[in-house]
């Protein structure tokens, strides 16, 4: 089923925000973005059309958004708006494009040319920086706002709190998390698929959910905790609820063998989904032979993580951040530390295969 991107001139002074995809990045990016831009239209009483169409998951024909979440409290728009006020300038007559189209146009007007994989991270920055909006103010007099990134949300979260006399934000990631958790509801396909493998896999027994990234992407960009670490977590919980079953959630082929073979296969599941080669990323992989399904699986297992009584998540992952915003049960999580730069430097040269 394909989701309308079709273009509407309305007859009435638009007043939205167009939410963009941001670019090359994965699922929990872009959803900090769009918190963002959820928090930015409650604020000035903004509509919104979300546009996930880029190359992460090969959707750039499609959007993927209708397909995961849908939108709570907030107004919003079913198609593409058309208008000639629009900021940043640099979207004026081209809001039906993605963030990775504007930056090849961007680029190819300073002289680079440009396909992905993304150039070096310099080159582009000066492109990101004309497709952001700035949140200089919350009275923005042009139509339709276009906000691809979160990298702003700060000072956003600034303006909120000095026009709010209720309630004042302390942190940023609480603010991100706290507006998805309550304005962000999955999508009628995506709860189906998560209350069918609870009610197969589940019972009254207490559950322990489980997120391990453990791809060469994520080692070289940050320090991943070891599966020692995760075991030991594991166990701790496991000691006190030694009937519990475990769910994994994970990218990794390696992994679902390691504590399969460590519990059983009666005491670990995982909602099956396609998984590359070991180390190899999900997304923005040519191998994945159906994007949307694997977002979908993704957004699934954050909704069965959600579901758990226990959950053992991976710190500074965006991932595991979105799972505690939709969990059920709170203040059950446990948030792995990162692994010393040694231990990860080790972890690369053993090309990330658990021990």
């Amino acid at each position: 089923m394909k989701h309308s991107t079709t273009r509407v001139r309305s007859t009435e002074p638009l007043n939205c925000i167009v939410a963009k995809a941001s670019g090359g990045a994965g699922l929990g990016d872009r959803l900090f973005s769009l918190a963002t831009a959820i928090a930015y239209a409650k604020s000035t009483g903004r509509s919104i059309w979300v546009d996930w169409r880029d190359r992460t998951y090969h959707t750039q024909s499609d959007n993927l958004f209708p397909y995961l979440f849908r939108l709570r409290n907030v107004s919003q728009l079913q198609h593409c708006p058309v208008s000639d006020s629009v900021v940043p300038q640099i979207w004026k007559g081209r809001l039906d494009q993605s963030v990775d189209a504007i930056t090849a146009l961007d680029l190819k007007q300073q002289g680079v040319t440009w396909t992905p994989p993304a150039p070096p991270k310099a080159i582009l920055e000066s492109s990101w920086k004309r497709c952001k909006f700035d949140f200089d103010s919350l009275s923005q007099p042009e139509e339709v706002v276009v906000i691809s990134s979160s990298r702003s949300a700060a000072k956003l979260m600034s303006l909120i709190n000095d026009q709010s006399s209720t309630h004042r934000w302390n942190s940023v990631h609480e603010f991100l998390l706290r507006t998805l958790s309550e304005e962000l509801g999955f999508s009628e396909a995506v709860e189906q698929e998560v209350a069918r493998f609870a009610a197969c896999h589940f019972n009254d027994e207490p559950t322990i959910g489980m997120h391990i990234r453990y791809t060469n992407e994520a080692a070289s960009v940050r320090s991943v905790p070891t599966i020692s670490q995760y075991r030991r977590a594991l166990g701790a919980l496991l000691r006190k609820h030694p009937s519990a079953k475990v769910f994994l959630a994970t990218d990794n082929q390696n992994v679902q063998k390691h504590f399969q073979t460590l519990l059983g296969s009666g005491s670990v599941c995982w909602h099956e989904k396609w998984l590359p080669t070991a180390g190899e990323p999900i997304h923005k992989n040519r191998d994945c032979p159906d994007g949307i399904q694997a977002a979908r699986d993704a957004v699934v297992d954050i909704g069965i993580l959600a579901q758990c009584n226990y959950q053992i998540l991976t710190g500074h992952s965006s991932f595991s951040d979105i799972a505690v915003a939709f969990a059920k049960h709170k203040q059950q999580s446990y948030i792995l530390p990162r692994a010393s730069p040694l231990r990860r430097l080790t972890a690369i040269l053993r090309k990330l295969a658990p021990s």
